[in-house]
């Protein structure tokens, strides 16, 4: 009976994670592309690779990369689509994250540090799934605003 249980508990599991992934067009790799991407003010990063993943707890988002200086970067979080804060490893300039989404193709991430938003992103995948754009504003650690939109490739 509890080998029934089990099995029916990871089928269901499985069954959901497929489904999930299926209809949520920022799944997968995503490759920063500099020339069609502005910061202001700033620099742009060398090089970024994020990956989206989904699992039971919730979506999780990993990033690395390279900065404007020559300095390795990464960042981690795990959050669900509740607009609850969930926290953020890695990024300097933020505590938690928030999701909410708006559509199938768009959702926005609310940055906070110390518990005050200090970032909104609007993050919109292209209809054809082959782009991703980010439009980012927001005060950085040290207190320097900055408005900046990245775009990305699907790997």
């Amino acid at each position: 009976m509890r080998f029934r249980a089990l099995t029916c508990a990871a089928v269901m599991i499985f069954a959901f994670l497929f489904l999930y992934g299926q209809s949520d067009p920022a799944i997968g790799t995503w490759k920063f592309n500099a020339a069609k991407s502005k910061y202001s003010p700033g620099t742009l990063p060398k090089s970024v690779v994020f990956k989206v993943d989904v699992s039971p707890q919730g979506r999780t988002t990993t990033s690395d990369g390279v900065d404007s200086a020559g300095k390795p970067i990464h960042s981690e979080y795990t959050a669900k689509f509740d607009g609850k804060d969930y926290p953020i490893k890695g990024d300097p300039d933020l505590d938690t994250v928030a999701l909410k989404l708006i559509d199938q193709y768009t959702y926005e991430r609310i940055g906070k540090r110390a518990g005050k938003v200090v970032q909104r992103m609007t993050v919109v995948v292209a209809k054809d799934g082959k782009t991703l754009t980010t439009t980012s504003k927001g005060t950085t650690a040290q207190g320097q605003a900055y408005d900046n939109i990245a775009f990305y490739e699907k790997q």
